[in-house]
């Protein structure tokens, strides 16, 4: 092979490397928004993950775009939140929307009733694009669900 031609496969290998694999690795991904992170923070905003009862455990969710691009996407962002015996005790959501390569952080708080069980408690986190009775056939989860546990004492 000439060196004109080795340089030229080199070329095209490193356009194809630098430019389009990126593209089709994110046009390939199952969601175009990624929940990278879910902890739990007391009141004043220091992490914890124990509470006692009548304490308020803010859940706190870190939710980025992984597009390239500057379009914008509305998003519907679920925290439940679930007692030991597996029953749901709270739900709380954020509507907003997010920019292509973009990173927002938010929270929902729940009150924790004097009455609670102890134990350990799953706050769990969904990122849709609208509420599946709203969206209907259009409807769409935006991230895979994510959760984190405390314990309420």
């Amino acid at each position: 092979m000439s060196l004109s031609k080795t340089v030229g496969a080199i070329l095209i290998s490193l356009v194809l490397t630098s430019f389009l694999l990126p593209n089709l690795l994110v046009y390939g991904q199952a969601y175009p928004l990624v929940i990278a992170g879910v902890r739990t923070l007391d009141i004043s905003g220091n992490p914890v993950n124990s509470f006692t009862r009548g304490g308020t455990a803010v859940v706190e969710v870190t939710l980025r775009s992984t597009e390239h691009y500057t379009l914008t996407k509305s998003y519907l962002l679920i925290v439940e939140v679930f007692d030991p015996r597996g029953y749901v005790v709270y739900v709380g959501f954020v509507t907003d929307t997010i920019t292509g390569g973009q990173t927002k952080t938010c929270g929902a708080g729940y009150n924790i009733p004097y009455n609670s069980q102890p134990g350990t408690y799953v706050a769990k986190v969904f990122c849709w694009n609208n509420w599946p009775s709203i969206a209907g056939p259009s409807w769409r989860s935006w991230a895979a669900p994510s959760q984190v546990t405390f314990n309420v004492t």
